[in-house]
């Protein structure tokens, strides 16, 4: 977890949009990395075998980053308070890996001036929105499929309905 928050802090400090890699990558390692330490506790208390452990894991990992790019959606159409600050979102990471090349460099001065309407003018002409909603949904049909190896019936039921309270918008 302090890995993620480490590179988040970094990335903002030197006011740097991350690669969409590197987003994901301090989501697995930040959120993902709270949910997995939750789940596979409660996994070696109860005596969970090594496959179980395993998909734990992966769910753990999936429902993570999908949490993450939820929560920078929410921002985006609420407050829009991440991008305000200038912090890393998936939003911008992923508008700097669909917009052409020469126009990178606009979008990055304008976050570092703090000139918001031009970064989310970019936003919605390329629909970065949209693309994020995509992202999101992957993830969770990944944290979907990672259970359907469960053994544990109760355990399966209970991490989709974990799965259904989150995502209730986006299932």
């Amino acid at each position: 977890m302090t890995l993620g928050q480490g590179a988040e802090l970094l990335a903002t400090g030197a006011g740097r949009i991350p690669s969409l890699q590197e987003i994901l990558e301090i989501f697995k390692n930040k959120t993902a990395s709270a949910f997995r330490v939750s789940l596979l506790l409660g996994g070696i208390i109860g005596g969970a075998g090594r496959e179980t452990l395993h998909q734990l894991g992966r769910f753990s990992q999936f429902t993570g980053i999908a949490y993450q790019v939820m929560d920078d959606l929410e921002d985006y159409h609420g407050q829009r308070g991440d991008i305000m600050f200038r912090k890393p979102s998936a939003l911008l990471s992923m508008l700097m890996e669909i917009i052409p090349q020469d126009e990178q460099d606009i979008v990055e001065k304008a976050f570092r001036a703090g000139n918001f309407n031009v970064v989310y003018l970019y936003l919605e002409n390329f629909k970065v929105p949209d693309h994020c909603v995509r992202l999101l949904k992957t993830n969770i049909d990944r944290a979907k499929e990672s259970l359907d190896h469960l053994g544990n019936m109760g355990l399966k039921l209970a991490l989709h309905e974990i799965l259904g309270k989150i995502f209730d918008k986006y299932l």
